[in-house]
């Protein structure tokens, strides 16, 4: 359960990057110019830093929550899905805070 929240979370992470990263950069190539302008160009940048680092970071946690159900097996049944939310909230908000630099 944990595990699928982590997933659905670095799936919406990969939609933002597609929407800010990816939709503009294609439209760039077709132009063969940046056409969307400075502040555009600014919150690519920023979003992609910080939804990558997000990303990463979402991916530990996975990786950590998948050596947790195999270290205490008992208690992974109960493992309260609100646990993997604040989380996921906690790795947003320092993704945020802290961008990394590309």
């Amino acid at each position: 359960k944990i595990m699928v929240i982590f997933i659905q979370y670095m799936a919406a992470a990969n939609f933002v990057i597609i929407l800010t990263s990816h939709l503009p950069g294609a439209v760039s190539l077709a132009a063969n110019r940046w056409i969307l302008g400075d502040i555009l160009c600014y919150v690519n940048y920023v979003t992609y830093t910080t939804t990558a680092q997000a990303i990463s970071l979402l991916t530990s946690a996975l990786a950590l929550s998948k050596l947790l159900i195999v270290k205490y097996p008992l208690r992974a049944i109960t493992f309260p899905s609100k646990a993997a939310h604040v989380t996921t909230c906690c790795i947003w908000v320092y993704s945020s805070i802290f961008p990394i630099a590309a």
